[in-house]
């Protein structure tokens, strides 16, 4: 099995009421939908939710990071072969959020594969 397909689809699901913590509020939920796909037919999805205040990262900077690095780094890659991704992720510092995103929906891949076996 193969990683064919990688997309990056920002959304946005405003709150009937803003969110308010020490370090900054939202008035929606703004993430990165993550959707890997392979050649046997699997989909595996996940979200990464910028928060600048926390992590670091912004929606912009998600879906750049995953369009331009982590995305790439997968397509042709076995969803089983966790360490040939993460070493294929250290030559980029930071990004947390869009990293663990594009591990989620790879974990989400084999899960439903495990399931059909």
């Amino acid at each position: 099995m193969k990683v064919t397909s990688f997309e990056a689809i920002p959304f946005r699901i405003p709150f009937a009421q803003k969110k308010i913590w020490a370090r900054g509020a939202l008035e929606a939920a703004e993430h990165v939908l993550v959707r890997i796909r392979t050649d046997d037919g699997l989909t595996g999805v996940a979200e990464a939710p910028p928060r600048p205040t926390i992590y670091g990262e912004s929606l912009r900077s998600i879906v750049a990071a995953l369009e331009d690095w982590f995305g790439p780094a997968v397509v042709g890659l076995d969803p089983y072969d966790t360490e040939k991704m993460l070493d294929r992720f250290e030559q980029w510092v930071g990004n947390p959020t869009a990293r663990a995103a594009v591990d989620m929906a790879l974990t989400d891949i084999k899960a439903t594969a495990d399931e059909h076996e």
